[in-house]
């Protein structure tokens, strides 16, 4: 006769049972081990809430690039907005060598179709960063990341960046993801990463959204390489290196502007030419009244037809 079977604990697999269930009980959502026994599960970043919040400091730039009297075309970047006020922050690698003039700066907010006139603040090669100050806002402000209140990234740890698309596409804001790689002391302190965005001049953020670093373009050490050359790479440069440079640049931002509205007084105003009037021709004294005006279409033969016969003087 088959007896039902009672299962019995010890009073130490009891006890440590009781004890697991009030582990898991009192771990926070975030960590509570309800997932795959690999490990605990992480709370899913929110990355529709975070585009949203990010992506209105996300802005876009047009530019004219001057190489010389015969030389020059437009061109499109991505910037971030850095300050109320109008401080944009994009790569200078956008505006090419020194040799390179930089004209008629424009600054696309959103999906906007207004244009921001914009000027040239200043360049900092080293950090391949370069500061750009919207002229006039008609005293509105802008949405801006504050690159101040941020901290280090981590080894291994997953970060996101907020991009546009181009004009066609109404300038829709995306979010891509990457994650720290490693650690780099020399020459100077950055981050190397991997992943799906690595646009340079944008700041990247943590999960809970808060910004870490700037991509940034550096090169090695001049003569490092394997073949005793150098070469370009874009890191993670950290925040305290990118905010010395934005200090610098907000301190240039009065005289720059004072510049530019100078100029704008000088610049000669051009006032559109009008086209000449034509004068009406006038026919000629003797010609006949039924001679046709110039431009009238002549009737077949008119020049060359024959003249009437005089009429023949009777004979006496």
């Amino acid at each position: 006769m088959n007896r039902p079977r009672t299962l019995v604990l010890s009073s130490a697999a009891a006890s440590l049972a009781v004890a697991s269930f009030a582990v898991l009980a009192s771990a926070p959502p975030s960590v509570r081990a309800d997932g795959p026994a690999s490990g605990p599960v992480v709370a899913a970043t929110d990355y529709e809430a975070q585009l949203a919040a990010k992506s209105p400091a996300i802005v876009s730039l047009k530019y004219l690039a001057v190489f010389d009297a015969s030389n020059e075309y437009t061109a499109t970047a991505r910037g971030v907005v850095v300050d109320p006020s109008g401080l944009v922050l994009l790569a200078n690698d956008n505006f090419g060598d020194a040799s390179v003039k930089i004209r008629d700066i424009q600054v696309i907010v959103g999906s906007d179709p207004k244009e921001w006139g914009a000027i040239l603040v200043a360049r900092d090669t080293t950090l391949d960063l370069a500061w750009v100050q919207i002229v006039d806002l008609e005293g509105k402000t802008l949405p801006a990341i504050d690159l101040e209140k941020g901290r280090d990234p981590k080894l291994g740890e997953n970060l996101f960046g907020v991009t546009r698309a181009g004009r066609g596409f109404d300038y829709a804001p995306a979010l891509k993801r990457c994650y720290v790689t490693s650690r780099i002391e020399s020459p100077r302190l950055v981050w190397d990463f991997d992943g799906e965005f690595k646009e340079s001049g944008l700041p990247v953020f943590d999960a809970a959204g808060t910004p870490v670093a700037v991509i940034a373009s550096q090169p090695s050490a001049e003569g490092a390489d394997e073949d005793g050359g150098s070469h370009d790479e874009v890191f993670l440069l950290p925040l305290a290196t990118a905010s010395k440079s934005l200090a610098a640049a907000k301190k240039r931002v009065p005289e720059a502007l004072a510049k530019a509205k100078e100029a704008a007084k000088e610049a000669p105003k051009e006032t559109p030419k009008e086209a000449p009037k034509e004068t009406p021709k006038e026919a000629p004294k003797d010609a006949p009244k039924d001679a046709p005006k110039d431009g009238e279409p002549k009737a077949p033969g008119m020049d060359d037809a024959p003249k009437p016969p005089e009429p023949a003087t009777p004979a006496k």
